[in-house]
């Protein structure tokens, strides 16, 4: 029903919409107000965007359940939540439009919403990152400055840096960055290694089974002569799956369950004292790869060279299995077929090259 609403109210406003002229950016709004992974793979252009745009006024606009997370972000002025109401919205970009802000990257967000805000903020400078160009309405590629990259196999924080392009910087910054301040220390067992699962992902599609990641750790636990602990992560709607895998797992006394119990900083914190993150294509993948934590992610109906690590390929190795017939379905349509044709003997190879250089193997 919100999403009628916003259609019907960007109708109204496109049809008196007057095109502006561009102007310098000086008070810039950044919105990226999806979920974890997709804000963190927006960190490379939001720090580029402060290096091109040194003396400029920056806000950025995050979801709600990541303003705590984002709110001491060193390289913006301000960070707010963007309103999903209607009333909310509308109240948001009025009070930018007031103060006269010029300029707002979308460098990751969901129409209508976005279309909306971009009218309301009168901001003469409109851009928007675009992975897939079917995903824009025609509305909205006629107010924005930048063009539509027609590259889908480009990744997704090169898209977001071509908005930065636009306009000739000198330094373009690539690496993930998160918030330094504000670390909470997890309560986690000392062991030489620490091994973290993320067991789920946001679609089931994504989800490597259950049965393969009991084969898998039995293999990294006996390598390591059980000289480690494993922590599960994931959020509450995981803790079923966590709990089963607890449960069959044939080395049970080294696990720590932190399903369901975590913060995001609290969960920043155990990946940065963990040795290894065995993990889907989700966004604790990125938040490990922000704070240096070597990773093995496994890969099927998603591409790696798209949604993957960026930086550090030596710390980040990639198990995937060229499935791309099964992307032509729909989301909805997808299941978790493609993911059971990664092999457990692939994933220990990747561990394998991991375990060299970043584990302590004890006798």
């Amino acid at each position: 029903m919100m999403r009628k609403i916003f259609n019907f109210c960007n109708i109204l406003l496109f049809k008196n919409l007057e095109k502006k002229e561009f102007v310098e950016p000086y008070k810039i709004i950044l919105v990226s107000n999806t979920a974890l992974g997709d804000t963190i793979l927006s960190t490379p252009a939001i720090k580029s965007i402060r290096l091109r745009f040194p003396d400029a006024n920056i806000i950025l606009l995050v979801h709600k359940n990541l303003f705590s997370f984002f709110q001491e972000f060193e390289y913006v002025d301000q960070v707010m939540v963007f309103s999903s109401s209607l009333l909310g919205l509308t109240r948001q970009a009025l009070s930018f439009r007031r103060k006269e802000f010029d300029t707002v990257f979308f460098l990751h967000s969901n129409g209508p919403q976005d279309l909306f805000f971009a009218m309301v903020s009168g901001a003469n400078n409109i851009l928007k990152a675009i992975n897939f160009p079917g995903a824009i309405s025609k509305e909205f590629q006629k107010i924005m400055i930048n063009t539509v990259d027609s590259n889908t196999s480009k990744h997704i924080i090169e898209h977001r840096l071509d908005l930065v392009r636009f306009f000739n910087p000198s330094i373009l910054d690539k690496s993930l960055s998160i918030p330094s301040k504000d670390n909470v220390n997890a309560n986690i067992n000392p062991s030489p290694n620490i091994i973290a699962l993320q067991l789920s992902a946001a679609d089931i599609y994504k989800v490597w089974p259950l049965s393969n990641f009991l084969d898998l750790m039995v293999k990294v636990v006996e390598s390591l002569n059980s000289n480690c602990s494993i922590i599960l992560l994931g959020i509450n709607s995981e803790v079923e799956l966590s709990n089963k895998f607890e449960e069959n797992f044939k080395y049970s006394n080294l696990v720590q369950n932190f399903c369901g119990k975590t913060s995001l900083k609290e969960l920043k914190s155990i990946l940065h004292s963990a040795s290894l993150l065995i993990t889907n294509d989700t966004g604790t993948l990125h938040l490990a790869v922000a704070v240096k934590t070597p990773t093995i992610s496994l890969f099927a109906p998603t591409d790696p060279n798209v949604f993957g690590p960026y930086q550090d390929f030596n710390r980040h190795k990639v198990v995937k299995y060229d499935v791309s017939y099964i992307n032509n379905n729909s989301k909805k349509q997808r299941t978790q077929e493609a993911m059971s044709f990664i092999s457990i003997d692939d994933a220990f190879e990747a561990f394998n090259n991991i375990k060299k250089d970043f584990l302590i193997c004890v006798e």
